[in-house]
């Protein structure tokens, strides 16, 4: 169930990325009230908030603290290098992350490999391509040279925050201080990106707008749920962390490019079904 949420929750932030220029609403706005309304959510479960004066004397603020930088700037990035490398490989560096956080796993873990764990991390690297294979279109960006560096920190920054959350669990975290630790994640997000907003023209008139509460608030939601129930994957789901890591980011993957298809009428290549069943086979195999 808390695997099914975490994919679910993560699902539904890319449909609301798809949904926003829809609505008109202005996704940097979205992303600030976004990092607002996850920080609330958790210092409100199980009454969080009285543990805020001792915040500070978590063994895991430091660690909190980095990553909710960190989150912020791969998002960041994530919008910069699709705009100027393709959404392709941007997709691909992104995805590609899982195979950070899965070999911390099984290396940290000293976790048994058998053949099929083997092959199923195989087949679902190899999914991930095929699933993330576009047409190509339109006019390539004018690019600099540093530019095609961009991926590569996509694909670091990704799989060191997922690794981070992973040694954070087994080493920091209780089990019921999860969505405590979440939210203040989240509340140091919110701030990084304050401060990133107000040297942006109309950052204050953009974030009182109606339409991008609505929005900062449901995406705040999923935001939570994602890291939230990935927690609790690794905590309760009994399965390896390098299969929980695998599953999810396989899963997230799979949601949205068939919510894209039938949803949004996304063209499928033949070689994207070929991933989807790939990524079946590899998910029954993990």
């Amino acid at each position: 169930m808390f695997l099914l949420l975490a994919i679910l929750s993560s699902t539904f932030i890319f449909v609301l990325f798809k949904l926003f220029p829809h609505f008109k609403i202005n996704t940097f706005s979205a992303i600030v009230i976004n990092y607002l309304t996850a920080g609330i959510a958790g210092f409100a479960m199980n009454n969080n908030y009285r543990a805020l004066p001792g915040l500070f004397g978590y063994r895991w603020i430091y660690f909190a603290v980095f990553i909710g930088i960190l989150l912020l700037a791969t998002f960041l990035l994530i919008k910069y290098s699709t705009q100027n490398i393709g959404v392709s490989i941007t997709t691909v560096a992104c995805k590609m992350s899982v195979v950070i956080p899965v070999t911390f796993s099984i290396i940290y873990d000293n976790e048994q490999i058998s053949i099929y764990k083997i092959i199923g991390i195989l087949l679902a690297v190899l999914s991930i391509f095929l699933l993330v294979k576009r047409e190509n279109g339109g006019q390539k960006a004018n690019r600099t040279w540093w530019m095609v560096l961009l991926p590569l920190f996509l694909f670091v920054g990704l799989g060191v925050s997922d690794s981070l959350v992973k040694l954070i669990q087994n080493e920091y975290i209780k089990p019921e201080d999860s969505s405590f630790f979440t939210s203040s994640l989240f509340s140091f997000s919110f701030v990084a990106s304050v401060l990133v907003g107000l040297t942006q023209k109309k950052f204050i008139k953009n974030i009182f707008s109606f339409k991008n509460i609505i929005g900062g608030i449901l995406l705040g939601l999923a935001n939570f749920g994602s890291l939230f129930y990935l927690l609790k994957a690794l905590n309760y789901s009994g399965v390896d962390s390098s299969i929980v890591f695998g599953i999810v980011n396989l899963g997230i993957i799979l949601f949205s490019v068939l919510i894209g298809f039938f949803a949004f009428a996304e063209k499928m290549l033949k070689i994207n079904w070929a991933g989807i069943v790939m990524a079946i086979i590899s998910i029954l195999m993990l």
